[in-house]
């Protein structure tokens, strides 16, 4: 019996509807995600941005002997040096252990080279899913612009470095995010973003 396993993106209808019924089920299973608005919402904006023409997200699945026994959603941002971000990833309960989960994600991210990723990165809160993607060569990267930890899979090649202007208020929040986190500073709220948007637009802060 052949053991290995394949990534598959659901590019037909019927297997991208396939594809949400699990990603449902994961959400009210392994992230108690119990609101159907919010599951509506959360559809509505990955539908968006699975069908816009730069840096789509991509549904997979993974399967093995034929059978499919889990999943992910991921974008490739061609435009930030090959960045793979990892939005989701389940293996199904009944296909857990044994080391499945370590061999999905070797297959997920192995899958993103092949499609130009040069590193990855994605969120991980809980303990477990940190000591997971530790496994993976992932390692801690400040954290985003809500406050959640991130984890950064370095690339294994090196990559000339890039001098640019910002201009987008967001790429500043985010370094300022990941700033905080390294010094041990809580993330920024809303009213403190709403200053420095202020301070931007007003010229007292250039970036």
């Amino acid at each position: 019996m052949n053991n290995e396993i394949m990534v598959c993106e659901c590019i037909e209808m019927t297997e991208q509807e396939r594809f949400w019924k699990y990603l449902k089920e994961y959400f009210v299973r392994d992230i108690a995600f119990g609101e159907s608005d919010c599951l509506e919402e959360y559809r509505q904006n990955i539908t968006a941005l699975h069908d816009r023409v730069e840096n789509p997200v991509h549904y997979l699945v993974f399967r093995q002997n034929g059978q499919e026994i889990g999943f992910a959603l991921t974008v490739i941002y061609q435009t930030e040096d090959g960045k793979q971000f990892i939005l989701e990833f389940c293996v199904f309960p009944e296909f857990r252990g044994g080391g499945t989960g370590k061999r999905c994600a070797a297959a997920l991210l192995s899958w993103g080279r092949e499609n130009g990723a040069k590193f990855a990165e994605l969120n991980a809160e809980e303990d477990a899913r940190q000591r997971f993607w530790t496994y993976m060569g992932f390692v801690p990267n400040g954290r985003d612009q809500w406050g959640g930890p991130l984890m950064l899979l370095p690339p294994q090649e090196k990559i000339v470095p890039k001098v640019e202007v910002l201009t987008d208020v967001q790429d500043l929040w985010n370094l300022e995010s990941g700033f905080l986190q390294e010094v041990g500073e809580p993330p920024l709220d809303d009213w403190k973003k709403q200053q420095l948007v202020r301070a931007i637009k007003e010229k007292q802060i250039v970036f």
